[in-house]
C-alpha cells in the first residue's frame, strides 16, 4: 500500500498555494459556500449560477452577424431551471442538512421506546437512552466511561471537557454518575448541539456549558491546569479532523489538563491501522503513559475498529479500568507497555506541517 512521504506533503501544499494564488475567485465562493450552506442548496445555487452564465454568453455569443433577434434557449433553460428545484424539493435522508453534515435521529429498532441513535451521513455517530443517562451502548463509549469510573474516587465530582458534543453521551453520564461535575463541550456545528438538546430534555445536562466553534480555537480559551478529563470525540467522515491529531493540538490538551489528569480520545482504523499508529505515537510524544483499549487482536493488528487511546503524565490504573471493562461486558482489551510500543514503532509524529490522516486513515469500512 502506498504511503505518503513528508516531501510528498510538502509538494502537495507547494501546488495548492500555486493552485490557489490564480484561482481565488473560484477558491473564495467554494469556501463560502461549503461553510455556510448545506449541499442541497449549493448544487441549487449553482444550477442557477450556470443558467444565468449560460443565457449571458447564448446572448452575447449568439448573436447574428450584422444584429437581429436572438432566439433564446426556452428548452435548456427550462431544464436549468428544474435541475435547480430538483436539488431543492427532492426527498431528503436527512432530518436536517448542515454545513458539515447530512444528520438525523432515528429509534433503535430493539430499544425503540427510549433507545435513540444520531447519525452523521448515515453513520452512527451517538447513541442516547433519552430516560436513562447511565445507559451506554457503544463499547468506545463504555471504555471512556470505564476510564472515567475507576480515575478518581466514586461519585466524587470532576471538571470534564468534551472535544465534539455529538449526543451529550458522555456529559449525561457523568453528570449521573458524579453529581456535581463541571463540564464544557467545544462543538463546531451548532446544529449537532441543537439535535442533542432534543434527545436530552429541557433541562440540559446539570453544569455543563457548551460552546460552538472550533476545538483548535476555543481550547486555547482553556484555563491551564483546570481539568480533570479530556474526551476527544470528533470526526469529519470516518477521521478525526487533521488539525485535532498534531502533536501541536496534543501540547494544548496537557497544558489544560491538570497534574495526572487524562486524555481520552476515541479514534477509528483498520489494518494496516496506518493513522491509528501515526496517532498513539503522537500522543506518546506529549503524554508519555498511554492505553489502548479495543477489540481483541487490534492493538497487534489482525482487527480494527474504534480505538479509545487513553493517555496522562501519571501512570494509569490500567487494572481497574481492565476490572471495570469486565465488568459491564465492554468487549474490549486494554494494552499499555511493549504492546502499545510496538504497535506506534515506525510511525510518524503528526504535526501542523505534516498530518495527511485522510491519506493514512483505512476509511473502506464506510464504503
Amino acid at each position: 500500500m502506498a504511503t505518503t512521504t513528508r516531501s510528498d506533503w510538502a509538494a502537495a501544499a507547494r501546488t495548492w498555494r500555486r493552485a490557489t494564488e490564480k484561482s481565488w475567485p473560484a477558491a473564495v465562493p467554494g469556501f463560502v459556500l461549503v461553510a455556510t450552506l448545506p449541499s442541497s442548496q449549493i448544487v441549487a445555487v449553482l444550477a442557477l449560477a450556470l443558467v444565468a452564465a449560460g443565457a449571458v454568453l447564448w446572448f452575447v455569443l449568439g448573436r447574428p452577424p450584422g444584429g437581429g433577434a436572438v432566439r433564446v434557449p426556452v428548452t435548456a433553460v427550462l431544464l436549468g431551471l428544474t435541475g435547480a428545484a430538483a436539488a431543492v424539493t427532492a426527498p431528503s435522508p436527512c432530518q436536517v442538512e448542515t454545513a458539515y453534515h447530512c444528520a438525523r435521529v432515528v429509534a433503535d429498532p430493539g430499544r425503540p421506546a427510549t433507545g435513540r441513535i444520531l447519525e452523521f451521513d448515515r453513520l452512527a455517530e451517538s447513541y442516547v437512552d433519552v430516560d436513562d443517562p447511565r445507559y451506554l451502548e457503544f463499547p468506545y463509549v463504555q471504555a471512556i466511561a470505564s476510564v472515567a469510573d475507576v480515575e478518581w474516587p466514586a461519585r466524587d465530582p470532576i471538571s470534564a471537557l468534551y472535544i465534539g458534543g455529538g449526543g451529550l453521551t458522555l456529559p449525561r453520564y457523568l453528570a449521573a454518575t458524579r453529581p456535581g461535575t463541571a463540564g464544557r463541550v467545544l462543538e463546531i456545528d451548532p446544529t449537532v448541539l441543537q439535535l442533542s438538546r432534543s434527545l436530552v430534555g429541557p433541562d440540559g445536562v446539570p453544569g455543563l456549558r457548551e460552546q460552538v466553534g472550533d476545538a483548535r480555537v476555543t481550547l486555547r480559551e482553556e484555563t491551564p491546569g483546570r481539568r480533570d478529563l479530556i474526551v476527544g470525540d470528533a470526526f469529519s467522515g470516518p477521521a478525526v479532523p487533521w488539525h485535532l491529531t498534531t502533536r501541536e493540538f496534543l501540547q494544548e490538551i496537557r497544558r489544560t489538563l491538570r497534574p495526572g489528569g487524562s486524555y481520552a480520545v476515541n479514534v477509528t482504523d483498520f489494518p494496516p491501522d496506518l493513522f491509528a499508529r501515526a496517532e498513539v505515537a503522537t500522543i506518546r510524544s506529549v503524554l508519555p503513559e498511554v492505553a489502548l483499549l479495543a477489540y481483541p487482536g487490534a492493538a497487534t493488528g489482525r482487527a480494527g475498529g474504534n480505538f479509545v487511546v487513553v493517555a496522562s503524565t501519571a501512570p494509569l490504573p490500567i487494572d481497574a479500568i481492565r476490572h471495570r471493562l469486565a465488568q459491564r461486558g465492554t468487549p474490549f482489551t486494554a494494552s499499555t507497555g511493549k504492546t502499545v510500543t510496538a504497535f506506534s514503532s515506525g510511525a510518524p509524529t503528526l504535526t501542523d506541517d505534516y498530518a495527511p490522516v485522510d491519506q493514512l486513515v483505512n476509511s473502506s469500512w464506510v464504503r
